[in-house]
């Protein structure tokens, strides 16, 4: 298929920025960045993943951690009509391309921890 593009719009402090956004199927995103709804969509119908996606766009609560003023973490359940775009995209990413995930080793690359592990330690 060949390449296809979208632009959007947002205004940030006045000032109005536009991206373009590849969202034909075939695209390899490289950054979490690279993806939007239509690119999901799009990539979902061509891999027959749809029924997956129904379901993602259906959810109507889920998990989230937030900070406490003393330091600890404490996980809540978050009831919602719609689940939040960047919660989708991230689960999206997560199934299908968790190699562009930040901290992520590329497929043979040594890890981080893996490799002061194997260099100081005893």
């Amino acid at each position: 298929m060949a390449e296809s593009y979208i632009e959007k719009k947002k205004t940030v402090k006045g000032a109005v920025i536009t991206t373009r956004y590849r969202i034909d199927e075939d695209f390899k995103p490289s950054k979490i960045g690279d993806i939007c709804s239509e690119f999901i969509e799009n990539w979902c119908v061509a891999n027959n993943q749809v029924d997956w996606l129904v379901s993602e766009v259906n959810i109507t609560e889920y998990k989230t951690k937030k900070k406490q003023p003393d330091g600890s973490v404490v996980e809540e359940t978050v009831k919602c009509d719609n689940y939040p775009f960047v919660n989708l995209r991230a689960d999206f990413v997560n199934k299908f391309f968790p190699s562009i995930l930040v901290g992520n080793a590329t497929k043979g690359e040594e890890t981080f921890k893996q490799k002061i592990n194997r260099l100081y330690k005893k």
